[in-house]
């Protein structure tokens, strides 16, 4: 019988950490958070909103192509903002993550639904991916 029990435990866990791991959403909040690959694919198709966070001197230095600048620690994100659609998608990025992570956190407590690139833009350079200059 007890042994039973233990498997049973064991089993409710293992159900637990599954459903607490699966898809691809980020620690941090409920916005998702993927790969180079899935997000160069994600953004490929027409029509998206995609927005990169970092400064005019590293959008200028290379950006994904098709890419918006909203500098997020200037206010040009605040600003620029309340010009996204919420009924779409927002993909957004930055250099390394952090400011992209607090960008995605903002837009998703205002109700949109976000995809950030995981590792920002030197993981997308990273994996051989290129950029618009």
């Amino acid at each position: 019988m007890k042994l039973n029990r233990n498997i049973v435990l064991v089993l409710i866990l293992v159900v637990i950490t599954l459903n607490s791991c699966g898809g691809q959403t980020s620690e941090e909040g409920d916005y998702s958070k993927v790969s180079p690959e899935k997000f160069k694919e994600l953004v490929s198709k027409e029509d998206v909103q995609l927005v990169d966070v970092r400064t005019m001197e590293e959008y200028r230095n290379g950006h994904i192509k098709g890419a918006i600048l909203a500098d997020y620690l200037s206010g040009e994100f605040s600003d620029y903002k309340p010009k996204l659609d919420r009924q779409k998608t927002v993909y957004v990025y930055c250099a390394v993550g952090g400011r992209s992570k607090r960008a995605a956190e903002d837009l998703e407590r205002s109700g949109y639904t976000v995809v950030e690139l995981e590792g920002g833009i030197r993981n997308w350079t990273s994996k051989g991916l290129e950029l618009e200059k």
